[in-house]
């Protein structure tokens, strides 16, 4: 904990909230990932993106009606399943981490400088 009060320490006020403003990203990245639905069907197996869910939805069963006997959904429950695409969550989370390290180290430091220099 003390390495990053140390490492906010050093920090301006406009690069304290680019950290901010990355970590609020982030978890709602995580929050709200991106799913898709797998379909196995007669040994055939198909995978469709569906968009960004909350974490705990599952977008399989969003289209099933409410009075759907049960054995029926546990039929659809074998057939159609979702899972969060791994590859693209970590893809994001690392653009975004990468974006806020470029703007931190690079491009506020040189508005800084720019602004006390022609004082």
């Amino acid at each position: 904990m003390d390495t990053t009060s140390n490492f906010l320490g050093h920090l301006g006020d406009l690069q304290k909230k680019i950290v901010l403003g990355t970590a609020i990203l982030i978890v709602l990245m995580v929050l709200f990932p991106p799913k898709a639905v797998v379909t196995n069907l007669l040994g055939q197996s198909s995978s469709q993106s569906v968009g960004y869910h909350f974490i705990l939805s599952d977008p399989s069963k969003a289209n099933l009606p409410a009075d759907m006997p049960t054995t029926a959904q546990d039929a659809m429950n074998q057939i159609a399943s979702s899972h969060i695409e791994w590859g693209k969550l970590l893809l994001q989370i690392v653009g975004v981490v990468v974006l806020a390290g470029v703007l931190v180290r690079f491009v506020v430091p040189q508005q800084q400088g720019a602004t006390g220099g022609s004082a």
